[in-house]
């Protein structure tokens, strides 16, 4: 992709640019304009190889990316959950088109130019609740709310958007629920028995692929793939997975980030499992973009990295399962 390969000309040093508008939120409000306020990108942050590392401003933290989508201009959507931040990435800038946000999460953009983040809608752990904000022409705009006790993913399909959903019950366990957001209702809802999900990809025929992980006192235990299919059928892809984040679907099958195993999978369309141990750390969303591009989140480096798939595929990176 044009624009994430250019950042490898740029030096690593932030440098205000000055603001031109930063959007404000609150909750079922809109703001003045998508504009926001830009700073330079940091460019490569660490020393990368030959992937690409980018990075945005941390605030009070450092920057912790947690959602990545690219629109269809190939604008690549950044959350920082920690500082709750939302960045557009244009070429050299990095915008801020949202702030002081909690925790936001997942992010879709949609076909009709509209970009999607979940969020909760304070901090307060006992008044908060999930929630889901657009941004369109006119500013941001609370799409939903009460969707749950935490909300992961996002992905933009015909039928609206499906958000992955976990639920506190009342014998202190989690259910997983994913749901469909249209015309800022919940239109449907399907529960999960395999795992609590975390990222969705829309795939080329309607379905989707979901991430999903098993928890308990300890914490995450594993984890597993799941593909649904446009008529509500589920199927158990790939099993066995450490802590599976990031999904999304290419023309060379479906990428997986792995956070537990700090491995980059692809589920490979007429059946293969590649694996490729990139030592991602504490890896998060995962995007591709219409050229190929795979740009995973990494919270734990303070950075996203961008490599190319002709890199990924060598066999000099992979082993075949």
């Amino acid at each position: 992709m044009a624009r994430i390969r250019s950042l490898f000309l740029l030096v690593p040093v932030l440098v205000t640019l000055g603001a031109v508008g930063a959007v404000g939120w609150g909750p079922g409000a809109r703001s003045g304009g998508p504009d926001g306020a830009a700073v330079a990108l940091a460019g490569p942050s660490r020393p990368c190889g030959a992937d690409t590392c980018l990075t945005c401003p941390g605030g009070e933290r450092p920057f912790a990316p947690a959602g990545v989508a690219f629109g269809a201009s190939g604008t690549l959507y950044v959350t920082d959950a920690v500082n709750g931040s939302v960045f557009r990435l244009e070429g050299d800038r990095c915008v801020t088109i949202a702030e002081g946000w909690s925790r936001p999460y997942g992010v879709a953009a949609l076909d009709d130019g509209r970009v999607c983040v979940s969020h909760f809608t304070s901090d307060d752990p006992l008044t908060r609740q999930a929630a889901v904000s657009c941004l369109d022409g006119a500013g941001w705009g609370l799409a939903a709310r009460g969707l749950g006790s935490r909300v992961d993913g996002l992905a933009a399909t015909p039928e609206g958007i499906w958000l992955a959903a976990w639920e506190d019950t009342p014998v202190e366990s989690r259910d997983g629920v994913l749901r469909l957001l249209a015309g800022n209702r919940v239109a449907r809802e399907d529960r999960l028995e395999d795992g609590l999900p975390r990222f969705l990809a829309a795939g080329p025929d309607g379905g989707l692929a979901i991430t999903v992980v098993r928890e308990d006192a300890s914490g995450i235990t594993g984890g597993a793939v799941l593909v649904r299919s446009p008529d509500g059928r589920f199927e158990r892809l790939v099993e066995a997975l450490d802590a599976p984040a990031g999904v999304a679907w290419s023309d060379q099958g479906i990428w997986i980030a792995d956070d537990g195993s700090g491995e980059l999978l692809l589920l490979m369309t007429h059946g293969r499992r590649l694996v490729h141990p990139r030592n991602l750390q504490g890896a998060a969303g995962l995007a591709v973009s219409a050229e190929g591009d795979i740009c995973v989140a990494e919270p734990g480096l303070s950075r996203i990295v961008c490599t190319r798939p002709e890199r990924m595929l060598g066999k000099e990176t992979q082993h075949e399962e």
